[in-house]
């Protein structure tokens, strides 16, 4: 998983855990949150680490934070 911030990746994961969020979500929505670890591999950092992602994942008022790809 990369975290992406302004468009640009700041933090790849791995070894991720998806579990329900203790925290109340607003209306009838659940809320998840995921736990990880960074990865250590200094070449997958290398990779994506301060690179811009294409811009076609990250549209303008898109309203769903989670964005799943297969390039």
């Amino acid at each position: 998983m990369l975290a992406i911030i302004d468009g640009i990746c700041r933090g790849v994961f791995e070894n991720l855990v998806w579990e329900r969020s203790a925290e109340p979500s607003q209306g009838n929505r659940q809320r998840y949150e995921v736990t990880g670890k960074e990865v250590e591999d200094a070449e997958t950092r290398e990779r994506f680490i301060d690179r811009r992602v294409p811009g076609r994942m990250r549209q303008k008022g898109a309203a769903n934070p989670i964005h799943y790809t297969y390039d």
